[in-house]
């Protein structure tokens, strides 16, 4: 276990790293709306990392790093897809302007979504908890 919580913040250095390399190196036109996705790929990268920290941070027993599972898969999913937005925001002021506005109503919405629901999953995890410690 000690290595995966060694692992975790170097494969997000390295992922925000390599982003951010790649977002300065490709020729865009840097608009609002790609400068809003930029940050807002940022805020899911970092954000990512604090989420996976804190769903395995001080659980010592197995099952509560299993339950821990779903706030990881949101997590990673919230990132993925804020990727995948702010990917298609730069391709499309290529050919024309985005407006800002939408950039930044897109990215707001997946994050509240995605803290609403890690909040919720985590809710659950120690509600899950509880019964089982009721049970034994």
């Amino acid at each position: 276990m000690n290595k995966v919580k060694r692992s975790v913040p170097i494969i997000y250095i390295i992922l925000l790293a390599a982003y951010s390399l790649m977002f300065f190196v490709i020729p865009l036109t840097r608009t609002a709306a790609v400068w809003i996705s930029f940050i807002f790929s940022l805020i899911s990268i970092v954000l990512g990392y604090f989420i996976t920290s804190y769903s395995y941070h001080e659980r010592e027993k197995v099952k509560s790093m299993v339950y821990g599972f779903p706030i990881i898969y949101i997590s990673y999913t919230y990132t993925t897809i804020q990727l995948i937005v702010s990917a298609v925001i730069f391709a499309i002021n290529k050919f024309t302007e985005t407006p800002a506005w939408i950039s930044a109503l897109i990215s707001i919405f997946l994050l509240a979504f995605t803290l609403i629901t890690a909040i919720l999953a985590d809710n659950a995890r120690d509600i899950i908890e509880d019964i089982d410690n009721k049970e034994q």
